[in-house]
């Protein structure tokens, strides 16, 4: 009997059948891993778009190589997007869908006009959609990665430690100050004769102009070194505090100085000064932890991205 039924015709075409639909079902799978490489052109437009905003210089062949690799990953995320069906889920993307079918005249209810546009594979061919699907995909993938990331609480304390200048923090400022410019001669001569006219309640020289402004109302120490060049908070402190006097009320009716900028001489009368207060590990606490879970996340995202490509052949067009 069993003999009689292999040898039957209909058997044959039954497992000719069977061999044929599972060839095809296994090359459909092993085609759904294969990516096509960056093109050339893709990746010269997107070297033209960072050049338009950089402010490196940075050489053509690692632009060129840099441009490969985001293409390359974008193509990856899309590929697993597709695979996991996030455009036949994702609210965003289904709106964007129906205003495609809407524009192209798809005939039918919602329903009908979103499988007309899965039949055209209009996700694939609307940019805005297969930019919100490599987006979705990255999202799903950090934040299934970033659950698996807490420090403990001595990790914590050596990165404190070991950035231990970070945490210093910043003087403050409110100062008013009078300016006197080396273009013009005699500065710190002139700056000298003008503090000891002030101080005496005698007329004195008003300076030159500074663009910048007299007056400076709670300034970082950073802020007025990038307005006046490197080390002037500095000398601010060492003004403050090894002048002669040496209590704030004074300070405010008193001008003191010279000191010199990247500019020329300033005459400085204080009206407040906040002095650097280090950030003590508790209050930096929060932020140290959340950089350092950001920086796992992305080195298991960078090997995420390395086990895809591990899974997909990429074929050159």
């Amino acid at each position: 009997m069993m003999k009689h039924f292999i040898f039957r015709p209909a058997t044959h075409f039954l497992l000719i059948g069977l061999a044929l639909y599972s060839a095809d079902m296994f090359f459909q799978w092993k085609n759904s891993y294969l990516i096509e490489a960056p093109s050339d052109r893709d990746v010269a437009e997107l070297i033209n778009g960072w050049q338009q905003n950089a402010a490196d210089q940075v050489s053509p062949a690692k632009l060129s190589a840099s441009a490969y690799t985001v293409l390359l990953n974008e193509a990856l995320l899309l590929s697993e997007a597709i695979r996991e069906e996030i455009h036949l889920h994702d609210p965003q993307i289904i709106s964007r869908l129906l205003l495609d079918a809407d524009y192209l005249g798809l005939p039918g209810d919602r329903d009908e006009q979103l499988e007309h546009a899965y039949t055209l594979q209009l996700h694939l061919g609307d940019e805005a959609i297969r930019r919100m699907m490599v987006l979705r995909m990255e999202q799903r993938a950090r934040a299934a990665l970033s659950s698996q990331f807490q420090p403990t609480e001595e990790q914590l304390q050596q990165r404190y430690r070991s950035d231990s200048s970070r945490w210093d923090g910043q003087a403050h400022y409110s100062i008013e100050q009078r300016f006197f410019s080396t273009d013009k001669g005699n500065a710190s001569q002139r700056a000298s004769r003008a503090l000891d006219a002030l101080n005496r309640g005698q007329p004195a020289d008003a300076g030159d102009i500074f663009f910048q402004g007299e007056h400076f109302r709670q300034v970082s120490a950073a802020e007025l070194d990038s307005l006046m060049g490197r080390g002037f908070s500095r000398a601010l402190d060492l003004l403050y505090t090894h002048d002669d006097i040496t209590h704030s009320d004074a300070h405010s009716s008193t001008w003191l100085g010279p000191i010199q900028s990247a500019y020329g001489f300033h005459l400085i009368k204080f009206n407040d000064y906040r002095p650097a207060k280090r950030i003590a590990f508790t209050d930096a606490r929060p932020e140290i932890a959340e950089e350092w879970r950001r920086e796992q996340e992305q080195t298991a995202y960078e090997h995420y991205l390395h086990q895809l490509k591990q899974k997909y052949s990429v074929v050159t067009r």
